[in-house]
């Protein structure tokens, strides 16, 4: 052995002992900062990459393929890469859209006066506020490697808020022996700072944690988000798109102060008049059914279905959801339950003009809480499944009377849209065996969105969708899908997985994982047999829903929520009255201003809830403005200032004066329904 091989095997076999104990202090460090992540990496073994030591530079990664993940040295690299983001930095800005059309309700005027168009403002105008302040307030960071971009990063910027994906354990476990994770994490372990790293799922998974993340330390903190991807892969390349596309989508299901309203209100009325609500799930205490049940959406392939769920109507509880009543009724089909998710009264006037009364006869309906009252006024019998993180479901929650073995449902994974009300409302059931029909969660093509019996179809429904992408198809390759539709995939699976039935998917729509696919026509029934559906759906009813044990003194329940909610808006308005003239320091005032809300929090849930999401989008919408902003900085903040002291009187005076209205406004159009004889 030559000198020079003496010292390479010095150089490796010192590099070795720095790596292993570099790996044990980064491990004790996580398992007292993150210890889900010390955990699972303690005693990982390595899959397909692996680390590798080279004289001329240090370590570098290899891949499955054989290839160095670096070109470079990796320092040099990171280097460079930082170098070339100081001059061109990519970020996502939050656009706000302006809402058209009246609405009556407070947070239209607050959001309308936010509103800037955005066509006016040029990447400029960001790259020049970049360049002038080294604060970076939320990073996302696309690829762990070696780490060394991250020191640099946070070096020479100040990141208030960093998240960071890796898809690949291996590499994440290399970078343990590395990087200085222990000082890095110390960092972040400081008032102000915020640290979330997702590893090794999947793009949707990784979308769903990471916009989870921003909104538990505020919503606002994804108004302008940085974004830097240090090196390319599928599973990273395919959430960098979901990001640039999806993030105006994130704030989706945030509820304003007067959706909170509405919702908590809904509750309160039909609790009043006796409607029942949920209180057992038959699944959870594994009370199963021994006959099928088919979940069924509007979806273009209830066309492709119905001849079969015709066929077995008899052999199994049909329940459908949202507008598939209306292309029931066109069919001649008439299902065991119906169900709807939304709270507005819209939803009361497509199902009073697009179904007829004979129709609904002794339909069961079953709807959220927050649904309006005059929809249960549709059906002879009614009922309603509390919904989680909902004001009105917390009301029902705190009105059970404290004794042992008094329970209350809760509507698992009931959302975005009707079917995943539909999927709950069946686990509730305590059914084990759900075929899904029209639950599609996808398109062969943009024209065919839904059953051809279904009103969308003669509405400008498929002008008002912009934001198709492939996915993975259930019997074909692929199909387009949309935002809110996979969101809706994503819990249906949540539901499966969590509840672990069996599940049928007969769709020529979106796969679902954990649900068996199935063309309609290589389906056996022939093993089914009739059941007494009367008797099995009063069955169902009579263990699920029932009064005992429920107080309905509201007023005492809810007593305090007013003083609360002006004590936050006194000290909110306080904070804005400071007088700044940078975009950093209105972070602060927000950050400031959130932790109000989570005070709210602890004292009283029902003031926390009914304004925490305009909070969340006050100051999302407020930063936004106020980042881009051409005119006077010092002008556009107190337009800011002055539009949450008039929102904040507005709320105020609302609760005086109309808390338990029940709201009456519609967005059903009458261009909706279109007379039709087929």
């Amino acid at each position: 052995m030559n000198l020079d091989d003496v010292i390479s095997n010095a150089e490796r076999l010192k590099f070795n002992l720095e790596a292993s104990q570099q790996f044990n202090k980064n491990i004790r460090a996580f398992e007292r900062l993150m210890p889900a992540i010390s955990a699972h990496f303690e005693n990982y073994k390595l899959e397909e990459m692996r680390l590798e030591y080279f004289s001329e530079y240090g370590p570098n990664i290899r891949n499955k393929d054989g290839r160095l993940v670096y070109p470079e040295a990796p320092q040099s690299f990171a280097v460079k890469q930082v170098e070339k983001y100081k001059k061109d930095a990519d970020f996502n800005l939050l656009v706000f859209n302006k809402i058209e059309f009246e609405t009556g309700y407070i947070h239209q005027d607050m959001m309308s006066s936010l509103f800037f168009d955005t066509q006016e403002y040029k990447k400029e105008y960001l790259d020049l506020r970049f360049l002038n302040s080294n604060v970076i307030h939320s990073l996302l960071v696309f690829g762990v490697g070696l780490g060394h971009h991250l020191q640099k990063l946070c070096t020479d910027f100040d990141v208030r808020n960093l998240n960071i994906y890796e898809p690949n354990e291996d590499i994440f476990f290399i970078s343990l022996h590395v990087f200085d994770w222990a000082g890095f994490l110390g960092l972040y372990n400081r008032e102000g700072y915020n640290l979330e790293l997702v590893i090794g799922v999947n793009e949707d998974r990784a979308y769903q944690q990471l916009t989870m993340n921003y909104l538990k330390i505020g919503f606002y903190n994804m108004s302008f988000v940085h974004m830097f991807k240090h090196y390319s892969s599928s599973k990273i390349d395919a959430l960098y798109r979901k990001f640039k596309q999806d993030l105006n989508k994130v704030g989706i299901g945030m509820g304003f102060y007067d959706d909170e309203k509405v919702g908590l209100v809904h509750t309160l009325e039909k609790s009043k008049y006796g409607v029942l609500p949920g209180r057992r799930s038959l699944t959870a205490r594994k009370d199963f059914r021994e006959y099928p049940v088919v979940v069924i959406g509007n979806g273009p392939s209830l066309d492709l279905t119905i001849d079969f769920i015709r066929d077995i109507k008899d052999k199994a509880i049909l329940i459908s959801c949202g507008t598939a009543l209306h292309s029931l009724e066109k069919y001649g089909l008439k299902p065991d339950v119906h169900v709807e998710n939304e709270r507005p009264y819209a939803t009361f006037d497509w199902l009073s003009q697009e179904t007829s009364a004979d129709f609904r006869k002794d339909i069961v309906f079953v709807g959220l809480n927050v649904v309006h009252p005059k929809v249960h006024e549709l059906f002879e019998r009614s009922y309603m499944i509390a919904k989680p993180n909902d004001l009105g479901g917390q009301f029902l929650v705190d009105s059970l009377e404290q004794k042992p073995g008094n329970s209350l449902l809760m509507a698992d994974f009931c959302g975005p849209t009707c079917t995943n009300f539909g999927g709950a409302v069946a686990v509730a059931f305590g059914f084990d065996k759900v075929i899904l029909a029209g639950v599609d969660y996808g398109m062969p093509e943009r024209s065919k969105h839904h059953s051809i019996k279904s009103p969308h179809m003669k509405s400008d429904y498929k002008n008002r969708v912009s934001d198709e992408y492939k996915v993975e198809g259930n019997l074909r390759p692929f199909v387009l899908t949309t935002s809110v539709l996979h969101k809706s995939l994503m819990s249906f699976e949540d539901l499966i997985k969590k509840y672990g039935f069996k599940c049928l998917n007969i769709n020529d729509g979106s796969k679902i994982h954990g649900a068996t696919p199935c063309r309609v026509d290589d389906l056996d029934t022939t093993g089914m047999v009739n059941i007494d559906k009367k008797m099995a759906l009063n069955s169902i009813i009579g263990k699920v829903f029932y009064a005992e044990g429920i107080n309905t003194d509201f007023e005492n329940t809810l007593a305090g929520i007013d003083a609360e909610i002006q004590r936050f808006f006194g000290g909110a308005n306080k904070i804005l009255s400071h007088e700044i003239s940078v975009i950093d320091d209105f972070y602060l005032l927000a950050r400031d201003i959130y932790a109000l809300v989570r005070g709210l929090q602890k004292t009283n849930h029902y003031a926390y809830g009914l304004i925490k999401g305009s909070v969340d989008y006050f100051l999302s919408a407020s930063i936004s403005r106020l980042s881009i902003s051409r005119n006077s900085f010092v002008d556009d903040y107190r337009l800011v200032r002055s539009v949450f002291e008039r929102f904040s009187t507005q709320v105020i005076a609302d609760m005086a004066d109309s808390f338990y209205r029940v709201d009456e406004w519609s967005n059903y159009s009458d261009s909706f329904h279109t007379p039709t004889t087929d």
